[in-house]
C-alpha cells in the first residue's frame, strides 16, 4: 500500500468493526515500522555528517530492534575511534545496549505484565 487511499480501498471487503479494527491496528503497526525505520536511519546520517574528525566509518551493519509496533530493521555505521576503539555512535546516543532486541518500553510493558 502506497497511499492513504489505497488503504481506505483495502478496507472495502469489511463487514465487522472488529475485523475494521485489526486491519487499521495493522496498517497503523505497518506504517509506523517504516517511519522509525526510516527516522533511525536519518539520525545514524545526522550523527555521520556532525560527527568530530579522527573517526573512521567502517561499514554499515545492520539491527533489528521489537518495538511495541512490531520489529523494525535498519542500518548503522560502525565506527573506528582515534583510541583504536570500535562502535556504533546512534547505538551510543540511543542508549541501546549491544545484542538486545527488545525497545526499553516493550521491555517495560512485559514487566509490567508478568
Amino acid at each position: 500500500m502506497n497511499s492513504l487511499t489505497d488503504f481506505i480501498t483495502s478496507l472495502d471487503n469489511i463487514d465487522s468493526l472488529y475485523d475494521l479494527e485489526n486491519e487499521v491496528i495493522k496498517g497503523m503497526q505497518r506504517l509506523f515500522r517504516v517511519v522509525v525505520g526510516t527516522y533511525l536511519e536519518a539520525l545514524d546520517d545526522y550523527i555521520f555528517n556532525t560527527k568530530q574528525d579522527g573517526y573512521q566509518v567502517i561499514n554499515r551493519q545492520p539491527r533489528t530492534i521489537n518495538f511495541a509496533f512490531g520489529e523494525v530493521g535498519f542500518k548503522r555505521r560502525y565506527y573506528l575511534y582515534p583510541d583504536g576503539k570500535k562502535g556504533f555512535f546512534l547505538d551510543k546516543k540511543l542508549k541501546l545496549e549491544g545484542k538486545k532486541r527488545l525497545s526499553p518500553y516493550l521491555r517495560s510493558v512485559i514487566a509490567s505484565l508478568s
